[in-house]
């Protein structure tokens, strides 16, 4: 996805998908084509046909439907573009760096065909769109909103501090989380994934940009080492991987 920039060729979807809201028993957004839009509402009739749509449920427009969901592959090195914290802020990252150069050698065992079973979409499609909607469905959302104070007080004064799309996010995670508790730590566990997709993934730059606000000796990752214990093991160790390419050529990304 980013042999392009991002932010440029998504824009409209990334513009759009800011007003997804509750609308019913679905999740609805802005249209992307209206209707009110043709002169000549034929068009707009012939435009649906040729896109495959049902008139009646897009009677006044076209929005990004409640079961759309946009997974995209990228690479990042001198090639590709890197991602701005607009597109961070509204995606999830996941790192898929662990090969296994034994796998995949045995075409016997290298079925590509459709499962027969498979999950429901319920398990997939959220129903909520803010923190409001669940930051009084589960007791810890306290703690989350604490930890996020605490971690928006070590990136003071750099431009990395994260603000209410994240925070919801993170409320709207953590719900999830706690409806699948399968140890004590689970709260911890959602946590931390959510620190590495949302809020080490935006931390980049050189020496003086990644300054430590209590330390000069120090950068923002030796500050977010003391909030993210041991316990926070996926973030403890992408900060490792980041503080040493900091130190070793004098600039850092989350992106290895």
């Amino acid at each position: 996805m980013n042999l392009a920039p991002v932010e440029q060729y998504f824009a409209e979807y990334l513009s759009i998908i800011e007003t997804r809201q509750v609308q019913g028993e679905r999740i609805g957004t802005d249209y992307i084509i209206s209707k009110a839009s043709f002169e000549n509402h034929i068009l707009y009739s012939q435009l649906l046909v040729d896109l495959g749509l049902n008139e009646i449920e897009f009677t006044d427009g076209i929005s990004i439907p409640n079961n759309l969901v946009v997974i995209g592959t990228v690479n990042m090195d001198e090639t590709t573009h890197s991602f701005s914290r607009k597109v961070l802020d509204r995606a999830m990252t996941f790192e898929m760096n662990n090969i296994d150069l034994t796998a995949g050698l045995d075409n016997t065992k290298n079925d590509w065909s459709y499962p027969q079973t498979f999950i429901s979409s319920k398990e997939v499609i959220g129903d909520f769109t803010s923190g409001a909607e669940v930051v009084n469905r589960f007791i810890e959302s306290n703690k989350v909103i604490d930890f996020l104070i605490i971690i928006n007080k070590e990136l003071e004064g750099t431009p990395f501090k994260i603000a209410y799309r994240v925070r919801d996010e993170f409320l709207i995670y953590c719900y999830y989380a706690s409806l699948n508790q399968t140890n004590s730590n689970w709260l911890t566990n959602a946590l931390d994934d959510m620190t590495s997709m949302k809020i080490l993934s935006r931390i980049e730059g050189d020496e003086t940009k990644l300054a430590s606000q209590r330390n000069n000796q120090n950068s923002i990752l030796d500050d977010l080492k003391i909030v993210l214990t041991s316990d926070f093991k996926k973030s403890n160790s992408k900060l490792d991987e980041m503080t040493k390419r900091l130190q070793k050529s004098g600039y850092t990304s989350f992106w290895s």
